[in-house]
């Protein structure tokens, strides 16, 4: 069994795929904005749309800046 959940408009064109089987869905659980603050989809979902000639392939290591996090990546072509 298999369910399609109604995803926002920006969530599809990032290519996140509408339909999970049963098994893979849980319930819901609102986050905890004390312990895990801006864990909203606006909150982790910057990376632009636009597409390049390159990607990443490896992210290599991450720390967190004020509020922020900042991810190093090995990027494809180097």
């Amino acid at each position: 069994a298999s369910y399609q959940l109604k995803l926002p408009l920006d969530m599809k064109k990032r290519g996140i795929h509408d339909v999970f089987h049963a098994e893979l869905l849980r319930p819901y659980i609102a986050n905890d904005d004390v312990r895990f603050p801006d864990r909203s989809w606006h909150g982790i979902a910057t990376v632009p749309l636009s597409r390049t000639k390159h990607s990443i392939a490896e992210i290599v290591g991450h720390k967190k800046l004020n509020d922020e996090f900042v991810f190093y990546a090995k990027w494809s072509n180097g």
